[in-house]
């Protein structure tokens, strides 16, 4: 404020509530007081801060401060004093008081804000004072008020004029500069060149603003049981080649999500940063869960057979298989095979990961279990007829291979029970859904 202006009106800032919340959740807010008034002269007087409570907040204040600046004077030249000589001239000069015209013997002293001159009396016709307001000589220069941002270069300043014409211009000058802090610093405008002495000069006003400060959280994706990543943002808008080390307080990001969150999007929230001739502006980013990728090992049960054929069986859940006197069952969760013993030559095992396996050979059958419990059969000739049928005979599903290719037989929705999968009239293959 300006010493004799009216106290302004006393506000504090919040920085640290949590849930959203406002000092509407305050039972007390706090009281402020200063030492300063309207009544006091120019200088720095402390604004101290008290008195607030809360039922979840332990307060820690920080005081401010009062500044009261000097009232700025402008001299008003307001009269003016007409000379009219004995030749036929007239002479006009602008003057603070009337006591500026003095007599010294046979001289008339006219004292200016810009000179001083003598004349003799003997020559002069007469003379008198006027009101500068009404004299139409009274030149008033007014500098422009401007607004800009922190970090931006001052603008062309510019003057209005009142009253009579000019020569010359004034001078406007602003000792702002693009570093300058956020405030309020007084154009000054003065004679510069102009020839008038009937002049008056009023400064105007340059208010430098907060410039917009924009923290954007960058998104982060993981998998679901990996641990947070650090969370990180980034700036646009700093001005003067300046970066975060002059934040009064850096932004923080945070997010709900956790290691153990379910896979999905949690927002990654970033908040409370504070600068000096900044103001923040925020846009959260998405921390992405995703589900984990089930690394299958699969086990590979070959059946060397007595006909000199091969099948294999793609197993994935323990236990892999039970051997009889009679039969061998190849188990999963869901399913099983039932081989005779008598017509098994041999068998062996291979091991492979992610459900990756070979291309059959023509004379290999290859039979695995899908995820949905329905069963895919390869390494089938073109036109081969594929039966299924339950342990009565009836005849449930059929279809035939068009090129060779994998064929699905859907057991999806099939009870529980023992299946026979019948190939060509020739090969039987036994199936057990549990």
């Amino acid at each position: 404020m300006t010493e004799g202006e009216d106290m302004p009106e006393m506000t504090v800032t919040y920085t640290g509530f949590k849930n959203n919340e406002t000092e509407d959740v305050l039972i007390r807010k706090p009281t402020l007081r200063t030492t300063g008034s309207s009544q006091n002269g120019p200088g720095t007087y402390p604004i101290y801060v008290s008195g607030a409570y809360a039922e979840n907040y332990l307060f820690k204040y920080v005081d401010g401060k009062l500044t009261i600046l000097k009232k700025e004077v402008v001299e008003i030249w307001n009269h003016t004093l007409v000379l009219n000589f004995k030749n036929g001239t007239q002479n006009k000069y602008l003057l603070k008081n009337m006591s500026d015209v003095q007599f010294s013997g046979s001289n008339l002293i006219v004292k200016t804000k810009t000179k001083s001159e003598t004349y003799k009396r003997s020559d002069i016709l007469e003379f008198k004072f006027i009101d500068a307001a009404m004299d139409y000589d009274h030149v008033i220069f007014t500098a422009n008020n401007y607004t800009r941002r922190y970090g931006e270069s001052n603008p062309s300043f510019a003057f209005k004029s009142e009253g009579a014409n000019y020569k010359g211009q004034p001078i406007i000058t602003c000792d702002a500069t693009n570093t300058s802090p956020v405030g309020v610093y007084p154009i000054l405008i003065g004679q510069g060149s102009v020839e008038n002495d009937n002049t008056t000069f009023l400064p105007g006003t340059l208010t430098i603003t907060k410039a917009p400060l924009y923290v954007t959280a960058d998104d982060k994706t993981i998998t679901q049981g990996d641990d947070i990543p650090e969370l990180t943002f980034s700036y646009t808008g700093f001005a003067n080649g300046e970066t975060e080390s002059i934040l009064i307080r850096k932004p923080v990001a945070s997010t709900t999500a956790t290691k153990d969150s379910k896979p999905g999007e949690y927002p990654i929230i970033v908040r409370d940063g504070a600068a000096q001739n900044y103001e923040f502006y925020y846009k959260d980013g998405i921390m992405t869960i995703e589900a984990q990728k089930p690394v299958l090992r699969y086990h590979t049960l070959i059946m060397h057979l007595n006909d000199g054929k091969r099948e294999k069986f793609i197993l994935s859940d323990q236990p892999l298989f039970v051997i009889s006197n009679e039969k061998l069952i190849a188990k999963t969760s869901s399913m099983g095979a039932i081989y005779l013993r008598s017509d098994i030559k041999e068998f062996t095992f291979e091991e492979t990961t992610n459900g990756i396996y070979e291309v059959p050979n023509t004379n290999e059958i290859v039979i695995r279990q899908l995820p949905n419990s329905n069963i895919a059969i390869s390494g089938l000739e073109t036109g081969a007829i594929v039966r299924v049928c339950d342990l009565n005979g009836h005849l449930i599903y059929t279809t035939h291979s068009l090129s060779g290719a994998e064929m699905v037989i859907p057991f999806e929705n099939r009870t529980s029970g023992v299946y026979i999968i019948n190939i060509n009239n020739k090969r039987t293959i036994k199936i057990q859904k549990k």
